[in-house]
């Protein structure tokens, strides 16, 4: 069973792999999941002020 790759979770993906920052992963997963929760979820991870390192397991580690 595989999963989909929305444009949504795609447009993610590359920004990880381009190496953007989590804020601007998480704004646009504030502005853009269909999933309420997800919304909702980025909006307090942007609202504490961390800024994790998101990676793309694509590129290998």
């Amino acid at each position: 069973m595989s999963a989909r790759l929305t444009q949504a979770d795609a447009a993610i993906y590359g920004m990880a792999t381009e190496g953007r920052s989590a804020a601007d992963i998480f704004k646009v997963i504030a502005s853009a999941s269909r999933n309420p929760f997800n919304r909702q979820l980025a909006k307090l991870l942007l609202k504490t002020g961390i800024t994790p390192k998101i990676n793309s397991l694509i590129d290998g580690w």
